[in-house]
């Protein structure tokens, strides 16, 4: 996996996203809001888009990633990976694994 930083505004539409998107900062309200915001861009209008909190067992997020959606052609999951990784460094724990 290749790492690449965008900029808000160079964030790629869908088609030409990475499969993974990690986004990372030092405070939780900031990383929500710019995950809001890369979201809605690479959503666009015709994207599902699934949240999953805390509380989701673990096998629903990787169903959601590994099976096609009935209701798009896209689908857009987005998961807090500091739940499984820690928050001390998950950009390297991610690119490790």
């Amino acid at each position: 996996m290749t790492k690449k930083r965008f900029a808000e505004r160079e964030v790629p539409e869908f088609g030409e996203a990475p499969s993974v998107v990690l986004i990372v900062g030092d405070v939780d309200f900031f990383v929500e809001e710019a995950s809001a915001r890369a979201a809605a861009r690479l959503a666009g209008d015709d994207a599902e888009v699934l949240r999953f909190d805390e509380e989701t067992p673990v096998e629903v997020v990787s169903d959601s990633l590994l099976n096609r959606s009935l209701f798009s052609p896209k689908r857009l999951v987005q998961f807090d990976v500091s739940r499984l990784l820690g928050t001390d460094s998950p950009g390297r724990l991610l690119e490790q694994a």
